[in-house]
């Protein structure tokens, strides 16, 4: 994956994500569910995203969980055929993530 064929991580070696606006989708037991719109930059590339964000408050901590799926072409990345084309790599993706932010004491 971190090779030249798919991430290229020596020419790529960032994956951002810059959020241009979240809005509230419903309140939860000790958090919310929220949506989260932006930016993703991945193999020098920048497409708009928007994913679902389940976050929580817990003992001085914030955390953040969700996914998103992409494809991979969408971001110039052509999916991995292994053993001659025999097993290949779907072009979607699912990126799953969490997020925990502290406060500095």
């Amino acid at each position: 994956m971190e090779g030249e064929k798919v991430l290229d991580v020596a020419k790529f070696p960032e994956i951002t994500f810059n959020s241009s606006s979240v809005s509230a989708a419903k309140k939860t037991p000790g958090g919310w569910d929220l949506n989260l719109s932006g930016k993703l930059k991945l193999h020098g590339v920048e497409r708009p995203v928007s994913f679902p964000l389940r976050v929580h408050a817990e003992a001085g901590e914030l955390r953040g969980e969700g996914d998103v799926s992409i494809l991979q072409s969408d971001y110039g990345m052509i999916p991995v055929k292994v053993g001659g084309g025999a097993v290949k790599v779907k072009d979607k993706l699912k990126i799953t993530f969490n997020i925990l932010a502290r406060k500095d004491h």
